[in-house]
């Protein structure tokens, strides 16, 4: 799919990722996606036309995501589920193993402050959510008889009904994101007309 993707919208996917990694979270969602957009300075105009700033969602999504502790069930349970530490959880209990002799001996217990450094420094995985935006931003172009994914295409893919991080944080900013999300669609269309 990368391949598929404008420069700008592959931009938006390594800016999620700086975002990601100064707000200290171990995983990228579509909540690092939308930050990305504005990065890359390719804002798409349904986000324009709304009054919607980097700094405004970025202010609703540390308020929403608040460390990981308003991520969906889902997404707190495949991230866990891949071995990420969230920033509320402690480190895993330490492991049994066996000595030379036979007794069972304990691992010394890592601390979690650096086991987060360390998930911080490796390649983050994205999120259920995040990984469906990128897949529906996909979607979108082969429905329209197109291959390329701009960052229209990743903007409509980010607001996901579904999506519970993106419509808090919506709902912060004063808007819906089904609103921004039909408008985002018009733009689509505009695009695929000219």
């Amino acid at each position: 799919m990368f391949e598929r993707m404008t420069m700008n919208a592959r931009m938006t996917v390594i800016r999620a990722q700086e975002v990601a990694r100064e707000l200290e979270h171990p995983w990228i969602g579509s909540e690092h996606l939308l930050l990305g957009l504005f990065r890359e300075n390719c804002t798409p105009n349904a986000l324009v036309r709304y009054g919607i700033t980097a700094d405004a969602c970025q202010e609703a999504l540390v308020a929403e995501v608040r460390g990981g502790a308003g991520l969906s069930a889902t997404d707190t349970a495949a991230l866990r589920e891949f071995g990420i530490l969230l920033p509320a959880d402690t480190a895993p209990g330490p492991r049994q193993r066996r000595s030379l002799f036979g007794r069972r001996k304990a691992e010394p217990q890592e601390d979690p402050a650096a086991v987060r450094d360390r998930q911080l420094r490796q390649h983050l995985p994205f999120t259920l959510n995040g990984k469906r935006a990128l897949e529906e931003a996909g979607d979108v172009p082969v429905s329209q008889g197109d291959s390329r994914i701009a960052p229209e295409h990743v903007l409509y893919g980010i607001l996901a009904p579904e999506d519970e991080v993106i419509v808090r944080m919506f709902r912060r900013l004063g808007t819906e994101a089904k609103a921004v999300r039909a408008e985002a669609l018009t733009d689509l269309v505009r695009y695929y007309a000219a």
